[in-house]
């Protein structure tokens, strides 16, 4: 019994070594003569939930640029995909189809995992009969007693990024593991890894930021893109970063009850006229949003009386729906009311909450109560004053 524990005690103190040091790794990571990545396919696969690494607040978007870094790097066409996983199920970890080359792992699920293989060890070396295990002073199991297996006899993982995450493979894939760990040892100690940790550090409320009087330099880890893409729409970039912050917080994982994703949370039909397919993409997901608000705006501009106003039709189709502002205008306009004003377009919404309004032929989508929209426009405006406070 004592041999077994003194083996399972080096086995952990290797295993803490190889995950938190990860330095003796560099005299084992020779690339294999001949092996490359370069134009091979290699399936990534992303918690949605469950791990948060220090200091972050966006875990998920870290995690990604880490992942089409290295894909870039290596030449190779990284297909990253989220899976669900949480810290609370203690289910073992394994790479699920053979579509999946490389899974995102927090060091603290490894922790876990960890734990559970020697709770579950334990617990059969106590139901052991120990007369049958003890007879040269090492154990010797019957062959009725089977020690459960650990994901580490199939799974191997990479050097820790950002002392908080690794990245796993299959024991097999020894090439694929040498290509990481090359990678990350020369990519991490440098100054582009500390300026994407930088990016991604920001953790604050808005409002709070805003009501403390002082003034930052960044508001997301996505200010360079919001800049961007603002510019193609005619807005200022901090009302669009406020609007991904009212539609996501600036998580690329965000996931809707009703499908809509990413930072713009698009639904996916909607997505898809745009040419986009990988809403998990910051910048992919943000081109086809704006995309579809500049045909909103195109779309509403003969109605509203000035650029701000526009913005405020074109956010309210955002939130509700281009049929649903067009009913708002259309029944507006049949009862002789303006409509070059969202608080005038306003108005008209207890008229779209009688039964009456399923016979009016100026209203193609029925019944609309409207209160959610008006929230919805109200916080943008709140939202965006804030973030000019913010970041003059």
């Amino acid at each position: 019994m004592k041999a077994y524990k003194f083996r399972r005690f080096l086995r952990i103190t290797l295993l803490t070594a190889l995950l938190l040091t990860g330095a003796s790794l560099l005299e084992k990571t020779v690339p294999e003569e001949g092996f490359s990545l370069k134009g091979k396919r290699v399936g990534i696969s992303m918690a949605i939930k469950g791990y948060r690494i220090k200091g972050m607040n966006h875990s998920a978007g870290y995690s990604y640029e880490m992942l089409s870094e290295f894909s870039s790097s290596s030449e190779c066409m990284g297909k990253i995909s989220l899976h669900e996983d949480d810290n609370s199920s203690l289910t073992p970890l394994f790479i699920p189809e053979d579509s999946i080359d490389l899974v995102v792992i927090p060091i603290s699920r490894i922790n876990l995992l960890k734990k559970e293989h020697e709770r579950k060890t334990d617990s059969v070396m106590a139901l052991a009969d120990s007369s049958l295990l003890a007879t040269t002073g090492t154990v010797q199991l019957p062959d009725s007693v089977m020690l459960p297996k650990s994901i580490f006899d199939s799974v191997s993982v990479s050097l820790p990024l950002a002392d908080s995450t690794v990245w796993a493979v299959r024991k097999s894939d020894e090439g694929l593991l040498k290509e990481i760990n090359l990678w990350l040892a020369t990519y991490t100690p440098g100054k582009e890894h500390k300026a994407l940790i930088e990016r991604f550090t920001p953790n604050y409320n808005p409002y709070g930021r805003a009501l403390s009087g002082g003034t930052f330099s960044t508001l997301s880890p996505y200010d360079k893109l919001f800049k961007k893409y603002a510019s193609q729409i005619g807005w200022d970039w901090r009302m669009l970063a406020a609007l991904v912050w009212k539609e996501s917080a600036f998580r690329i994982e965000a996931i809707s009850p009703k499908g809509a994703e990413g930072l713009m949370q698009m639904i996916p039909t909607t997505a898809y006229k745009f040419s986009a397919d990988n809403m998990l993409d910051p910048e992919e997901n943000l081109k086809a949003a704006t995309a579809y608000l500049r045909k909103l705006t195109e779309m509403f501009e003969p109605y509203a009386a000035d650029s701000m106003e526009l913005m405020k039709f074109a956010l309210a189709a955002y939130n509700a729906g281009e049929g649903r502002i067009k009913d708002c205008i259309a029944l507006a306009e049949s009862k002789g009311m303006p409509t070059s004003t969202w608080l005038e377009v306003e108005a008209v919404f207890p008229y779209l909450r009688e039964d009456a309004i399923l016979e009016d032929e100026n209203v193609k989508l029925g019944k609309f109560q409207g209160y959610e929209t008006m929230e919805y426009i109200r916080e943008m405006q709140s939202l965006y004053w804030s973030f000019c406070l913010i970041a003059p």
